[in-house]
């Protein structure tokens, strides 16, 4: 099962970093039918049926860092690099540029 990782630094107060985080998570359930939950400070993404079925993966939230896990089923591998890149530019536009730590 192909994996996206990645870390991207951010500057929101914890309450702003878990809102953005539900607000791409809403896109993604209304879009590709995932269900979301929230364990602490990870935020877990699972899609059962529609077209993104048997993908899943988490969102935690640090302090200063957001790290995505997300594994993509076999039909949707070869969206891998451009599931990542929307991904990546989501986050850019939802957080702001990166600040550097």
């Amino acid at each position: 099962m192909p994996t996206i990782t990645f870390t991207r630094p951010h500057c929101l107060d914890p309450r702003n970093a878990r809102e953005t985080a539900e607000s791409i998570a809403r896109r993604f359930e209304e879009r590709f039918e995932v269900s979301w939950r929230w364990e602490g400070d990870a935020l877990h993404l699972t899609a059962d049926r529609g077209k993104a079925r048997g993908a899943s993966g988490s969102v935690f939230i640090g302090e200063r860092f957001i790290d995505v896990t997300l594994h993509l089923p076999l039909h949707l591998r070869p969206l891998q690099s451009l599931v990542r890149s929307e991904l990546a530019r989501r986050l850019e536009r939802e957080l702001g540029p990166a600040p550097s730590y």
